[in-house]
């Protein structure tokens, strides 16, 4: 009985200091509704921290650090330009007001909207409209950070237009591969010592990858992109859209010409082991790592 009125009285409290919407003023004195994340509720401490809001074309960035927030208001339209092409896509309006809520480390991240990462969240209904919601952390430099989130929200936006429903596995792996090339690296060795398979990988989607713990969220996203490399690589920049762009089960036999799943897992099992062993032993040439247009 003890535990019970103890988890009644947690439940309360929680509920208390929590809310889905709080409207905050900011220093520019327009008033903003800062929603929860899809799933979560706010801290009522949103309220209590100094918001700095900026506009740049379809981006609004509101931030607790006005020097970063001053960066990304400066360099994101160049930076958004560059995120669909050099996958060999072709940039996209963005069809919504992205609202990107900068924090300064994962800590604060957690306290405010209990998260413990960045998380896009495109297609958000909010007062009869459609915006982007990016909750970001950047604990180093601005671009680092908003090069991964923009690619997935590209993504996104590019797979609206196109009526293509792409795949959680590559917004992940793609967009671990938009890092700077020591950053990729962190994330590729990751999956060492794993044997992954693709069925896996192509039937996960964001609802479970939420579920897991960040361990096996980190080991999903990179195993994302040692497939998503490999096949850009390796395959080519056309066979990459055609995997992204069709059922990638059926991709890797009737595009790639595998016998099956099992097929496919042995080469890129193999593709796994070699670049992750030439990364420890320093072998692997920086513009192998780096994502760039086919000419």
């Amino acid at each position: 009985m003890k535990k019970v009125c103890l988890a009644i009285i947690w439940v309360v409290l929680f509920y208390s200091y929590a809310t889905a919407q709080i409207t905050v003023q900011c220093d520019d004195g327009v008033k903003v509704d800062i929603l929860a994340p899809r799933g979560v509720l706010l801290n009522e401490s949103v309220r209590d921290v100094k918001w700095i809001r900026g506009v740049s074309g379809d981006f609004e960035i509101i931030s607790l650090d006005n020097e970063k927030g001053a960066f990304i208001e400066k360099k994101i339209n160049g930076i958004k330009k560059e995120m669909l092409p050099k996958w060999g896509f072709n940039d996209v309006k963005l069809s919504a007001t992205v609202r990107i809520m900068v924090v300064d480390d994962a800590e604060t991240m957690k306290r405010l909207f209990r998260l413990s990462e960045t998380r896009v969240e495109p297609f958000r209904e909010h007062n009869d409209e459609t915006i982007h919601i990016v909750y970001l952390v950047v604990e180093d430099t601005p671009a680092k950070t908003l090069n991964k989130a923009l690619t997935e929200l590209m993504l996104a936006e590019w797979a609206k237009k196109n009526s293509v429903n792409v795949g959680f596995w590559a917004k992940r792996g793609m967009s671990q591969l938009s890092l700077p090339v020591d950053d990729v690296k962190r994330v590729l060795i990751k999956s060492i010592r794993t044997n992954p398979s693709s069925d896996k990988l192509f039937g996960m989607t964001e609802d479970k990858w939420k579920a897991l713990d960040k361990e096996d969220r980190d080991l999903f996203d990179s195993q994302c992109a040692i497939l998503a490399l490999m096949i850009r690589k390796e395959f080519g920049e056309d066979n990459l859209h055609k995997l992204i762009k069709n059922d990638p089960k059926k991709a890797i036999v009737e595009v790639f010409r595998f016998s099956d799943s099992d097929h496919f897992d042995r080469s890129y099992q193999r593709f796994l082991s070699d670049i992750l062993r030439e990364i420890k032993e320093n072998k692997t040439p920086d513009h192998y790592l780096k994502i760039t247009p086919a000419r």
